[in-house]
């Protein structure tokens, strides 16, 4: 991993100074995806000091093995125009799967951090398994870093505020919202109908 982060430096020291001075640059895919990899890598690492109490063996064995994130994972980066300089903010959320009825209790654990530093804000969301919602960002604010094959072209239209940031990271984010949907259960006097919220 060392080399990894010694090959990955320049391209975050050169996004730093196109954020700084306002420039545009373009990130060939595999340059994406290696700071799609290397903003996986930490956010989990963060997690982990944190003292997390949530299995995610599987991704930390796909990012060592592959150098790459794990398949359900999402990056996007954004200039980041704001007081929340170096700086991270993590949330975990447990949501659902919509593979499943809804009256069982197996969920996944997310996982959005957003790591802010030198007027970059990388966006991470780690699921540690497939069966939730797709999460999707502002295209005018963040851009997609992974799973992209495309080139990317930084920065977005609009600068990313310490308030997206907040945002981005919240638990009540729209993505993991899932709509009120009816469960029904078999009762000796007919059948029961509960919300699931």
């Amino acid at each position: 991993m060392s080399q990894f982060e010694a090959r990955t430096k320049p391209l975050v020291l050169a996004l730093m100074e196109a954020a700084a001075g306002g420039w545009s640059a373009v990130v060939s895919p595999d340059e994406a995806a290696r700071l799609a990899t290397w903003a996986v890598k930490t956010a989990l690492m963060r997690e982990l000091s944190a003292g997390t109490l949530v299995d995610r063996t599987e991704s930390y064995t796909h990012l060592r093995q592959q150098v790459l994130p794990p398949p359900e994972c999402k990056v996007w980066l954004g200039r980041h125009a704001g007081e929340l300089d170096f700086n991270v903010k993590q949330a975990s959320v447990r949501v659902r799967r919509f593979d499943r009825p809804w009256d069982q209790g197996e969920v996944r654990n997310v996982l959005w951090s957003c790591l802010t530093f030198g007027g970059l804000s990388f966006l991470v969301y780690v699921v540690d398994g497939w069966g939730v919602p797709s999460p999707s960002r502002d295209p005018t604010r963040w851009r997609p870093l992974w799973p992209q094959a495309a080139e990317v072209r930084f920065p977005a239209r609009f600068d990313v505020s310490g308030g997206d940031v907040l945002e981005a990271v919240t638990v009540q984010a729209p993505s993991l919202h899932l709509p009120d949907l009816p469960v029904f259960e078999h009762h000796p006097d007919g059948i029961q109908r509960h919300r699931r919220n």
